[in-house]
């Protein structure tokens, strides 16, 4: 009889345990989707900014990106990724990814935005690339190569999942979404915001 108590006793007490281990594991669970949904609370807030080669809307967006990174330094992490939408433009947009292998993602955007917005033929690629002064030779390769539509395909992927459907779109910690035109000043307003409430 005593040893039939004794089991149940300890049956008890090791659920018990087993319950506290549980809670436990669902409260670290918990902690790691609220830093999965606003990502590190203690590093820089993270901003990702959607342009598109086919909407004059995004022209602001690489300058809107650098004038903030200027600003925040390391309490804002933002980059800009493509809302592709218009098969046209496919060209472009891989153009531009191959100006970012080489550094110069924003001279490119900023030089077809001002000079050359809506020209999607090679022509007028390679131009650019020479205005900026890209390497040509690794520019026409990569351009050549097809192997930037998978990183366009990625961008539009990462859109989607945002539910990102219009320029410029910015999305912060991969959950808050704001898609509306910003003008500066607002936008920087936005950020501050943002950073006291997240970093409270």
């Amino acid at each position: 009889m005593k040893k039939i108590a004794l089991v149940i006793l300890l049956s008890f007490f090791l659920l018990g345990c087993k319950s506290i281990a549980e809670m436990a594991e669902l409260r670290a669970e918990e902690e790691n989707k609220s830093v999965d949904m606003f990502g590190d609370l203690t590093g820089p807030l993270h901003v990702v900014g959607f342009f598109s080669m086919s909407s004059e809307k995004s022209q602001n967006i690489p300058t809107l990106v650098e004038t903030m990174q200027n600003k925040f330094k390391g309490d804002v992490e933002l980059e800009y990724r493509r809302s592709w939408e218009d098969r046209a433009s496919l060209l472009a947009d891989e153009a531009s990814e191959c100006a970012r292998n080489q550094g110069s993602l924003k001279p490119f955007l900023d030089k077809y935005y001002i000079d050359y917005f809506g020209d999607y033929d090679r022509e007028t690629m390679l131009e650019i690339a020479l205005q900026i002064e890209l390497d040509s030779a690794l520019f026409e390769e990569c351009l050549d190569s097809g192997l930037m539509q998978e990183r366009i395909y990625r961008d539009k992927s990462f859109a989607d999942r945002y539910n990102v459907n219009q320029v410029p779109s910015f999305v912060i910690e991969k959950s808050i979404t704001i898609s509306q035109s910003l003008d500066e000043d607002k936008f920087e307003k936005a950020i501050i915001e943002l950073l006291d409430t997240l970093r409270r």
